[in-house]
Formats: structure tokens, sequence, C-alpha cells
């Protein structure tokens, strides 16, 4: 912290482009204003560090900003009726994007661990996924909830810190579908919260 602190003031004092390299995805964050990211040499997404956080602009993007990682779920994408409904986790979900063009097709799902609450829904058509606690990790300031879906897929919920749950519970959970990002089985970004 203290070493961010120091090339933060120097940039400040600077007034000057400084190039930083880093694989901590939080400091990136915290430092930037502008984030470049490689894989293997080669430039995946080059943006403002929220930005690049929002709109990842392919899985791996996505999955490397975030602690913990973005949650990533097989799906099915289609529309009815000019709305996109998405088959997902067990349960299907209407979401306010026009999503891929075409038929039905095949999507991996990608929802943030704070993006789920294990709270009641505001509202009681809100969509809700079922889920069985597989592990609980406490953090002092949240609580990270391992689910196993009935998909058979790994999910995480980031909880109250003193969330009353056991290994083994079955759990509700609450999507946002605003909060959804959609991407290409082969990583390709498709769209996320009203479709950008």
């Amino acid at each position: 912290l203290a070493l961010r602190e120091e090339i933060k003031a120097l940039h400040r004092r600077l007034r000057t482009t400084m190039l930083y390299v880093t694989h901590d995805q939080s400091e990136a964050m915290a430092l930037g204003e502008r984030v470049c990211v490689l894989r293997d040499g080669r430039v995946q997404q080059v943006g403002r560090p929220l930005e690049v956080y929002d709109q990842p602009a392919n899985r791996f993007v996505a999955g490397f900003f975030g602690t913990p990682p973005m949650n990533f779920l097989s799906g099915r994408f289609r529309r009815e009726q000019g709305v996109g409904v998405l088959d997902w986790a067990g349960g299907r979900l209407p979401v306010p994007c026009a999503g891929p063009e075409g038929g039905e097709q095949a999507v991996l799902v990608g929802v943030r661990p704070h993006d789920l609450s294990l709270e009641p829904a505001l509202s009681p058509d809100a969509p809700v996924l079922a889920g069985r606690v597989r592990l609980l990790e406490p953090f002092g300031s949240r609580t990270e909830v391992h689910l196993v879906l009935p998909s058979g897929e790994k999910c995480v919920v980031s909880a109250p810190p003193h969330v009353a749950l056991t290994v083994g519970r079955e759990v509700h959970v609450h999507v946002d579908p605003r909060k959804l990002r959609l991407f290409h089985p082969d990583g390709a970004a498709l769209g996320g919260p009203a479709c950008r």
C-alpha cells in the first residue's frame, strides 16, 4: 500500500506519462488511468480501469479482474417475442438485452460474485438460482459462499460477513439480469448490461 501511495504521488508530482507493469490486477486498477491487458504478448483490451472491469472484451479479461474472479456458467440464449431469454444454471431468465444475433446459441454467462445475493429479492418475480453450499470462506468484511448448482457447475457469492449458513445447506441466489455478461464459448464478449 505504501508503494502504491508513493507511485501515485510521484505521478501527480511529475505530471508525465508513466508505464507500470504488474501481474497484480488490484495494482492495475488502483494505479492506472488506462490499463492494457496482455495475454501471451497480445493486447486483449485497453481502457480505463472501470471500463475494463465493467465491459471486458473477452473471458480472459473478465476472469483476470475482480476478487474473487467472475463466475462463468454455461447457458443457451435465444429470442422470444423480441425479448432475450437465457437458459442457464438450471433456470430460465429473461435478460434486458437483445443478445447475440441469430437463433438459439450456446453462451457462457459471466456474473461477478458481488452481483449475486443470498438476501431476499426486492421483487417477488426476481430471478432466483438454487444451489448447495460446498464451502464458506470468511474474510472479515465478507464471506465467500461457494455453491454447487443443479447443473453441477460451481459458483461463488460474496455475502455479508456474518451470514448464517452451513456446508450442505440449500440456498436461493438472487440475480440482477442487468449485471450479467454474455460470452461466446470461444471467450469473445457478446453483450452485457443494456447490451452495449
